[in-house]
């Protein structure tokens, strides 16, 4: 069962990968684009979750 579970989240990754490469055209995202990946409303909003280290994601 652990092994299904690895395998839909490898699915589900690389379907997210594709997908955003398709939309981005880029496989890193900066900037308003990463803002717009995670669904901030505003790049203001993505500034202060990561000046208050609050992203999802590790970030650099």
């Amino acid at each position: 069962m652990h092994d299904e579970v690895d395998e839909d989240i490898k699915r589900l990754a690389h379907a997210l990968e594709r997908d955003l490469y398709e939309l981005y055209k880029t496989p890193m995202l900066s900037g308003e684009n990463l803002q717009m990946a995670l669904g901030f409303s505003s790049i203001d909003a993505y500034r202060r979750a990561l000046t208050r280290k609050k992203l999802p994601i590790p970030v650099f």
